[in-house]
């Protein structure tokens, strides 16, 4: 009986030790897939016939990291065809504004944000992380009736030609991240790091 128990109180040692380890890797996993749906929801959106405004506009996904810290919040946007997102008058919260092309905006889960966005155009991967000092914004837009996307950087229309785009989330203080890549061809997929 002692030796059974002795048994027991060590599996359930190991166990409780890596359980708060488990339950934010988790939290990371779904919140990653979360984004990652988000992005396929524009794409949705934008090769089917959701209306907004009386027509079929272009709809896209905008992420930034701006003053140097990472973000939390992304938004999903009916866009007027100049593949960027327009804020409107109240870039603080444009949506549910009748001027700006916010439709909806979200936010991450628990300790997460976005720490870095990667652009790559088929012979090298840019990448800006939070901690950089640099303002950087990412669209992804969907035009009908297309399931690719114009990957966008920094609200210029005429900064599109990447191949994908890289949206990494975790948080600042931990080693744990996720990876959401979104190729031009319409993939979209969640992966981890590579670590060499």
């Amino acid at each position: 009986m002692v030796v059974v128990t002795g048994i027991f109180v060590m599996v359930t040692g190991v166990v409780m030790a890596n359980l708060p380890k488990f339950r934010n890797q988790a939290s990371l996993d779904l919140t990653a897939q979360e984004v990652a749906l988000s992005i396929r929801e524009a794409q949705v959106y934008g090769t089917a016939t959701k209306v907004s405004g009386g027509e079929y506009p272009s709809y896209g996904i905008h992420f930034d990291i701006k003053n140097s810290t990472a973000n939390k919040n992304f938004v999903l946007f009916a866009d007027d065809g100049n593949r960027v997102f327009d804020p409107g008058i109240d870039p603080g919260d444009g949506c549910g504004l009748t001027v700006g092309e916010c439709l909806e905006r979200y936010a991450l889960d628990g300790p997460f944000y976005i720490l870095k966005i990667c652009t790559n155009d088929g012979s090298n991967e840019e990448c800006i992380t939070y901690n950089d000092g640099v303002d950087i914004s990412l669209d992804l837009v969907y035009r009908r009736p297309f399931p690719e996307p114009s990957i966008c950087v920094d609200g210029n229309s005429n900064d599109c030609d990447y191949t994908n785009a890289t949206i990494v989330i975790g948080s600042p203080q931990g080693d744990e991240s996720k990876l959401i890549k979104v190729w031009n061809n319409g993939q979209i997929s969640v992966a981890n790091p590579v670590t060499l």
